[in-house]
């Protein structure tokens, strides 16, 4: 999970770094898309990992969001 903090509506939020890792035996393939409340600063540097690999990504809330929690799945 990622936590952005408390914050006030129009607030600037600053992106969060996370690291997802392949633990598994085989590649495993990232897909992301439908994100309703975030979305991806930037563009992922790979879409497959093979195991024991691991891809860092940053994450921040959609402009405009009224206040409240968000979770994605």
């Amino acid at each position: 999970s990622v936590n952005f903090g408390a914050g006030y509506e129009g607030d600037a939020v600053q992106p969060r770094t996370v690291t997802l890792s392949n633990t598994g035996e085989v590649p495993l393939t990232l897909y992301l898309s439908g994100l309703q409340n975030f979305e991806l600063v930037g563009a992922l540097s790979t879409d497959r990992l093979a195991p024991g690999e691991s891809v860092a990504l940053s994450i921040r809330p959609k402009e405009d969001l009224p206040l409240g929690r968000y979770t994605e799945t």
